[in-house]
């Protein structure tokens, strides 16, 4: 087990989850594919610890990947031009709304919770918004 996840017990925290998550939904077994950001060491400990259970979380069973609460897609983050469209949306969404948001760069899509809600995660380990 990866040291930093146990420190504050992330691991743990991820195995209750995932059966809660299971009791209601449906999750996947941890992604083995070398596509997927399971063993990327720069992510926030919290989603190392999820990634390392499960490669897709669903709190609700025909979720249709849009309903309810959905983690991940396939061990890898939720695809960002599939929120905002194309790279223009994408570059008018970073320049409209103040900083920081999650158009810019080092922000990733973890959660999708309906069409159009979305829950994104600064991964850049540089910035004072890592984590959040």
């Amino acid at each position: 087990m990866n040291q930093a996840l146990s420190n504050h017990n992330w691991q743990q925290r991820a195995i209750t989850l995932h059966k809660k998550f299971c009791e209601y939904g449906e999750c996947d077994g941890p992604s083995t594919s070398t596509d997927t950001i399971t063993n990327n060491t720069s992510l926030p400990e919290a989603l190392q610890a999820l990634l390392s259970v499960s490669g897709e979380w669903h709190i609700m069973r025909y979720h249709y990947g849009a309903y309810g609460c959905n983690l991940f897609h396939k061990g890898a983050f939720i695809d960002k031009m599939g929120v905002f469209g194309d790279d223009k949306a994408l570059a008018v969404w970073r320049n409209e709304h103040d900083s920081p948001n999650c158009a810019e760069e080092g922000w990733e899509c973890f959660c999708k919770v309906s069409e159009y809600d979305y829950i994104f995660v600064c991964v850049d380990k540089g910035s004072p918004h890592y984590g959040h």
